[in-house]
């Protein structure tokens, strides 16, 4: 009788190590599984975040610029040349408020951009075996954040507008310099926006005042 509870007991006790080993094992494999997924979806990740950063950067800069513009807190930033005839010759910017406005912009953007988050879905068929099983399986979450700052310059430009017509356009050039973490890989991007301040048509030859460039 005692032999036989000896031998329950220990039978007992042998499942129950198997169970932990193989419970281990399995925790191991998993843990390897999600290792090697990880090393395989930062390349395949990158591109993708490389695209969604420009374009949430790219509309935070319109929507900065649109908000800061609307707070009335800037003058003109530009005004028509005109002369003395009265016809349109181009545009004169108004440097102190066009440095200013692109100051309280940088800065606003730089807030903004601090530890910014983005996240993408992929297919763990993209990740295990892509000639296979590409586009199937589970969805896995990646997770990305941004860090940068920006810097804008006026740019002026010529282009032509119709018969002996010249459009002059007037735009601020937002750069952004970018550091891109994904999966404890890096990926430095620039990400570049203009935003228009001012535009005319001159009609006729070009005036030699008007200069082209920053």
């Amino acid at each position: 009788m005692r032999l036989g509870i000896l031998r329950r007991i220990f039978h007992s006790r042998g499942k129950r190590r198997f169970l932990r080993i193989a419970v281990c094992f399995l925790l191991l494999g998993s843990l390897l599984t999600m290792l090697g997924l990880r090393a395989k979806a930062a390349p395949l990740a990158l591109p993708i975040f490389e695209s969604i950063a420009e374009s949430r950067v790219q509309k935070l800069v319109r929507e900065t610029a649109e908000e800061l513009s609307a707070s009335g807190a800037y003058g003109q930033f530009c005004v028509l040349r005109y002369a003395a005839d009265g016809s349109v010759q181009g545009l004169e910017v108004n440097s102190g408020e066009v440095r200013r406005f692109a100051a309280d912009l940088s800065a606003a953007l730089e807030r903004e951009l601090s530890g910014m988050r983005l996240s993408c879905k992929i297919r763990s068929g993209d990740l295990l075996l892509p000639r296979l099983f590409s586009g199937k399986g589970f969805y896995l979450t990646v997770t990305g954040s941004l860090y940068g700052g920006a810097s804008a310059d006026t740019v002026s430009t010529l282009k032509e507008g119709g018969l002996n017509q010249t459009l002059h356009r007037l735009e601020l050039e937002v750069t952004v310099p970018l550091t891109l973490t994904v999966l404890g890989r890096e990926e430095q991007i620039t990400v570049t926006s203009r935003i228009l301040i001012g535009e005319a048509v001159i009609v006729g030859a070009i005036p030699g005042g008007v200069v082209v460039g920053g």
